[in-house]
């Protein structure tokens, strides 16, 4: 082969695969920002479902009667002291003998 055909495979190779790097690469960049058509349908479906679990926790209501209760008052609340430990040494690097 000569020289120039040489050159000229080589350099259709460096374009082919800085073709090939370039597609992979905005394709891996378009799945990270949710640009694909795939990833905004995922997406919608989340946010669908988001807005569907959020609806069924906005329609329960809770019953306070339980905090009016005559047993429920009656607790009382059960309190420990702490006591203060004493800290270690200043510089626990330092060497004592």
């Amino acid at each position: 082969m000569s020289s120039t055909l040489q050159n000229l495979v080589a350099l259709l190779g460096i374009i082919v695969l800085g073709a090939i790097g370039y597609y992979f690469y905005s394709q891996q960049d378009s799945v990270l920002t949710g640009t694909s058509v795939s990833g905004t349908s995922q997406a919608s479906i989340e946010a669908a479902e988001f807005l569907s679990r959020l609806g069924e926790l906005k329609a329960i209501e809770l019953d306070d009667s339980l905090f009016n209760d005559a047993r429920f008052r009656s607790l009382k609340e059960v309190r420990k002291q702490i006591v203060p430990v004493p800290i270690g040494r200043q510089n626990p690097f330092d060497v004592t003998n």
